[in-house]
Parts: structure tokens; C-alpha cells; sequence
């Protein structure tokens, strides 16, 4: 379970660094090349898969995160992880259907790249009506995780570890900076929309969130982990140099080439 997180932080985080170096070449091929030219709309559609398939990958490891916690000790390893490789790999695939039917289909709303400032373009209320959605519901589904310790029934659930808190403030605390910043783009008109406080709020948290959500999961669950198996990988090192007498000879060194200790040393 812990190794395939750790692969899948990894792919996220180069699917995230191939999209933030081809967004920075989009820019300057868009900038030289016009915005209506076929090459600006093929870059825009390979950045646009970019943003879907990391944003799956994304939602892929904070819905399965939930999940597995959420089963308690009431599974065993392999059906906990059976259930909720199902269930997160069913909100990533849901998730990413509804951003691609959005991104690609009829209306063309921009969800992920600016799209002007028309009224199907960068402010139109279906971009920001959705982002104020879903993370509304992140949010909230964070909040909840955190009351749990609060309660006797459900908090044995939640691993006791100060670095697992943190984790879950943080992500509520980028997601409601997200959903604030929506609204504020839903609600403010003028100048104010365009160069106000809801595009910095959102810049801000995207950054946060798509910077360092790999480095926050894996310092709440996988570091730990890491460092527990090279523990048991020296306690392993040092059971077999026991057994094989290299710790012999009288309370010195010795063992290895007949020397140390009370031990003889043939020449």
C-alpha cells in the first residue's frame, strides 16, 4: 500500500512538472503565434490533458487517503486496499469526466487555462461555479476529518501522529483559499474581478496545492513508513552478523580474521 503511494506521489509530481514546463513554452508560442492560430489550439488541448490527468492523479490520492482511513481495522490489508483503490479510482475517473465534458465539450469552458474575458471565457460563472464546488466539498470533507478526534467513537480510526493533522489543516486551509477566491470571482464585477483579491487567492492556493500536496502526504504517512523499514532492514543486518559469530570473542571487537578481544591471532 505505502510503496504504490509513493510511486503515485511520484508520477503525480512529474505529470505536474511536465505541465508547469510546457505551460511556460504555451505561453511564449501563444504570445508569438496569436491566440487563434492551430498550433496555440494544439498546445492548449495537450495542456488541457496534462491538467486532467494530473488533477485525477491528484484526486486519486486525497480521496484514497479518506478512505482507507475511514475502513478502521475492520478489513484486512489486502480487501482495505482492494475497496479503496475501487472507490478513489471511481471519484478520480468521475471527477475527470466532468472537467473534460467541461473543457471539451460544446460550451468550452476554461477550467484549467485562461480563456479571455468573454462570456464563455476565463470569467464566465461556469468556471468559477464549479471550483467553488468542489472545493467547498474538500473542505468541508477536511473539516470533518479534523473533528474527529473529538469524538470516542471514530477517533481510534485517525493515526496519532501530530505530522497527519497538520496535513489535513493545511489541505482544508488551501481548499477553503480556493473557495473563496471563487466566490469572489462569482460575485465581484468590473475592474475588481479581473485584478481583485479572488485571483491572487486562487493563484496562491493552486500553487500551494499543486507545489507541495505530494511533500505533505508524504511527510504524514510515508515518512514514517520509510523510516521504520530501515529500521527493520539494520535490526535485520544485525541478526544475521549475530548468528553469524561476528560478534564473538570475548567482548571485543573480534570475530572477523581472528582478532580482538580475548581471541587468538594467528599469523
Amino acid at each position: 500500500m505505502m510503496w504504490a503511494y509513493y510511486c503515485a506521489c511520484w508520477a503525480v509530481s512529474l505529470l505536474a512538472l511536465l505541465r508547469a514546463v510546457l505551460l511556460t513554452f504555451y505561453v511564449e508560442s501563444n504570445f508569438s503565434s496569436g491566440p487563434s492560430s492551430s498550433s496555440s489550439t494544439s498546445h492548449a488541448n495537450l495542456l488541457n490533458a496534462l491538467w486532467l490527468a494530473t488533477r485525477g492523479g491528484l484526486t486519486l490520492l486525497e480521496v484514497s487517503v479518506v478512505v482507507f482511513l475511514a475502513q478502521g481495522y475492520t478489513l484486512g490489508g489486502a480487501a482495505a486496499l482492494t475497496r479503496t483503490g475501487a472507490i478513489a479510482g471511481a471519484a478520480a475517473l468521475l471527477e475527470s469526466a466532468v472537467e473534460a465534458s467541461l473543457v471539451f465539450g460544446r460550451h468550452h469552458v476554461p477550467l484549467f487555462l485562461w480563456g479571455g474575458a468573454g462570456a464563455g471565457g476565463d470569467l464566465s460563472s461556469a468556471k468559477w461555479a464549479y471550483w467553488l464546488a468542489r472545493s467547498l466539498l474538500f473542505a468541508s470533507l477536511y473539516a470533518l476529518v479534523l473533528r474527529v478526534p473529538r469524538s470516542p467513537r471514530w477517533r481510534d480510526l485517525l493515526p496519532a501522529t501530530p505530522a497527519f493533522f497538520r496535513y489535513c489543516s493545511a489541505l482544508c486551509g488551501v481548499h477553503s483559499a480556493t473557495a473563496v477566491g471563487s466566490l469572489l470571482l462569482l460575485l465581484v464585477e468590473g475592474h475588481w474581478r479581473m485584478s481583485g483579491p479572488g485571483y491572487c487567492l486562487v493563484g496562491v492556493a493552486g500553487g500551494l496545492y499543486y507545489g507541495f500536496f505530494p511533500a505533505a502526504l508524504y511527510s504524514a504517512f510515508l515518512a514514517a513508513f520509510f523510516a521504520d523499514s530501515a529500521l527493520d532492514l539494520d535490526l535485520a543486518y544485525y541478526s544475521e552478523m549475530r548468528d553469524a559469530g561476528y560478534f564473538e570473542g570475548g567482548g571485543g571487537v573480534g570475530g572477523i580474521g581472528g582478532g580482538g578481544g580475548g581471541g587468538e591471532v594467528g599469523f
